[in-house]
């Protein structure tokens, strides 16, 4: 049965393959809510976020969770059907079953929420997400005067979109909706985030047993007779291949619409410029190749005539920025890294392809 038809007989789905996989179905009524404040492995970075979405929207993370986990599961019976229900009645449950204050529930059934005449006067173009105050796919809850519209399928998926924006340190709103209080709380997250990628780059290079130093500063290169106009953030060493990595982590946020992966392929390329300064830091080592191989071994091989040098943007994941023509060095996601530097034929230009 197609969603559509769903849509106006209100009649429970047939086939698991059209209901979206990916969120554990909360029943209100029998699981305990567990607030975001309860995980011990969020850093300190996530509450701040936390508390300015508090501050800016009345309500944060745990309101969005708790409304989305009720609306989602209140056919009790786990059935996918579409029903009415009154604002009000899905307000006090999920304050009952969450305890969240009453006042973020209601905050956050309003940011959940859409209707006809918001979407009419809808002044972005479609296809520009992110500028988009109202958009289904983030306000799940249909409005129709003082009921709700609650479409299960749809609500699961914005759930995943939620988990997904606020895991890269992003929320699923237009800039003029995010005060720069916000804003700043998500930047401090994110660079939370990056340097949580960079420890899982050092361990992985730690695996495979391959001599590395990271986070190297012009003033520590300087003492090694290397010049650097910027941070190493993994210089890593390959005796046996006879080659050079000089590496670059980066975890930029995701990006859907078109004009925002046209932001970020400009990151890499022209208004952060992190190709150009990862190819100055490698031309830097190819210059000095004994100081580099000193900086994080004391032992120098040699001759050195003979190695090649890589440099390696590593990403959490694929980046469209890999795909522009003649990019001049190698993008990797984490999860190929490992095969990328153990691979004996060295790496092509562009997005690193891991066959299997």
């Amino acid at each position: 049965m197609e969603k559509a038809d769903q849509l106006r007989t209100r009649e429970a789905f047939t086939g698991e393959d059209e209901i979206p996989e990916g969120f554990p179905h909360h029943r209100w009524a029998t699981v305990a809510f567990q607030s975001s404040r309860s995980i011990p492995s969020l850093p300190q970075s996530w509450f701040q976020v936390d508390e300015q979405m508090r501050l800016a929207w009345g309500t944060g993370v745990d309101g969005l969770a708790a409304v989305l986990s009720t609306a989602v599961s209140w056919n009790k019976d786990g059935g996918t059907a579409v029903v009415r229900v009154q604002w009000g009645a899905l307000r006090d449950e999920a304050a009952k079953w969450s305890g969240v204050p009453a006042m973020e529930i209601e905050a956050a059934l309003d940011r959940l929420s859409v209707d006809a005449e918001r979407l009419r006067g809808e002044s972005c173009a479609a296809w520009e997400i992110e500028r988009r105050t109202y958009r289904v796919a983030v306000r799940p809850l249909i409005r129709m005067d003082d009921e709700l519209l609650v479409i299960p399928w749809l609500i699961r998926s914005a759930q995943e979109i939620y988990a997904e924006y606020v895991g890269a340190g992003r929320l699923p709103a237009p800039a003029r909706e995010t005060p720069d209080s916000l804003t700043n709380a998500l930047n401090r997250f994110r660079q939370v985030s990056n340097r949580s990628l960079e420890r899982e780059v050092a361990d992985i290079v730690d695996t495979i047993c391959l001599p590395y130093r990271p986070n190297i500063t012009p003033e520590q290169a300087r003492t090694f007779g290397l010049l650097l106009h910027g941070e190493i953030d993994l210089l890593i060493i390959d005796e046996r291949h006879e080659r050079i990595w000089v590496c670059e982590v980066k975890d930029v946020s995701m990006a859907f619409s078109p004009r925002l992966i046209q932001r970020r392929v400009r990151k890499f390329w022209d208004d952060d410029h992190y190709i150009e300064k990862l190819m100055a830091k490698a031309a830097a080592v190819r210059e000095n190749p004994h100081a580099a191989v000193n900086l994080v071994q004391h032992k120098v091989p040699t001759p050195l005539s003979t190695w090649r040098f890589f440099p390696l943007m590593i990403t959490r994941r694929v980046e469209p920025a890999a795909f522009v023509s003649d990019v001049p060095l190698t993008f990797v996601v984490v999860d190929d890294l490992s095969a990328v530097l153990l691979n004996p034929f060295d790496p092509k230009h562009g997005h690193a392809t891991i066959s299997d």
